[in-house]
C-alpha cells in the first residue's frame, strides 16, 4: 500500500530492492524509471480538510453561538413585570400605602388642605378679614369683587361644596384640588397687579 519500496530512498534498503526485483520478473530485461516524470494529482482547497469532521464542527459552532445569543438576550432583553409583586418590593409598599390612604379618606384630606390654603391666602395676601371669611362664600366673593374686581363664578360653589367634607373618590378630589389651585393662581395675579399699581401711584405722588 506504500510507494516507499520503489523510491530512491527506499531502494537503499536491500529488502525493498529484492521486493522490487521479484515484482518485475527475471533478469533478461532492463527497466528504467524516473520519479520526476510522475505528475502529482491536482489539489483543491478542500483537499486539506479531508478526514476532518466538518459537519460536527459546524454543528458545535452553531450550538455555541446560539448559547451566547440566548445568554446575552436573557440579560439585555425587554423587561416584563412580575405576575405577582413581592411584598418586599418598593412598588408593593406604594400600593399598600395607597390603599391605606384611600381607606382613610385621603381625598377628603387633600380637599381640606387646599381649602385651608385658599382661606390662608385670602386672609394674608388679599387682606380679607376673618369675620368676612366666617360669614361664608357670598361675603368672600363680594369682598374680592370690591377689592380686586375679581368675579369668578366658581369660587362661591367651590367654597360651599367643600364646607362640609364627604366621602370623595380620588378622581373627584383631584378635580376639586385643581379648581382650588386655579382660583389661587388667578388671585395671585390680581394681587400682583394691584400691588404694582399701588407702588407706581405711591412713587408718582411722592
Amino acid at each position: 500500500a506504500s510507494v516507499e519500496p520503489i523510491t530512491n530512498r527506499g531502494l537503499h534498503d536491500d529488502a525493498n530492492l529484492r521486493l522490487l526485483m521479484a515484482s518485475i520478473g527475471g533478469t533478461d530485461r532492463t527497466i528504467l524509471f524516473n520519479e520526476a516524470d510522475a505528475q502529482p494529482l491536482p489539489l483543491s482547497p478542500w483537499s486539506k480538510t479531508k478526514g476532518i469532521p466538518l459537519t460536527a464542527l459546524v454543528l458545535q459552532l452553531l450550538a455555541v453561538l446560539l448559547f451566547l445569543f440566548l445568554a446575552y438576550g436573557w440579560r439585555h432583553g425587554p423587561l416584563r413585570t412580575l405576575a405577582t409583586t413581592p411584598r418586599t418590593s418598593p412598588l408593593e409598599f406604594a400600593y399598600s400605602m395607597g390603599n391605606l390612604y384611600h381607606k382613610a379618606g385621603a381625598g377628603e384630606a387633600a380637599i381640606a388642605d387646599a381649602r385651608l390654603r385658599l382661606i390662608h391666602m385670602l386672609e394674608q395676601q388679599c387682606g380679607i378679614g376673618r369675620e368676612t371669611v366666617r360669614e361664608g362664600a357670598p361675603a368672600i366673593a363680594a369682598s374680592l369683587r370690591e377689592r380686586f374686581n375679581y368675579d369668578s363664578p366658581d369660587i362661591i360653589p367651590l367654597l360651599e361644596e367643600t364646607e362640609t367634607l364627604k366621602r370623595t373618590s380620588p378622581a373627584v378630589a383631584l378635580t376639586v384640588v385643581k379648581r382650588f389651585h386655579q382660583v389661587m393662581e388667578e388671585l395671585e395675579q390680581r394681587v400682583s397687579v394691584k400691588s404694582t399699581a399701588f407702588k407706581e401711584n405711591f412713587f408718582v405722588r411722592t
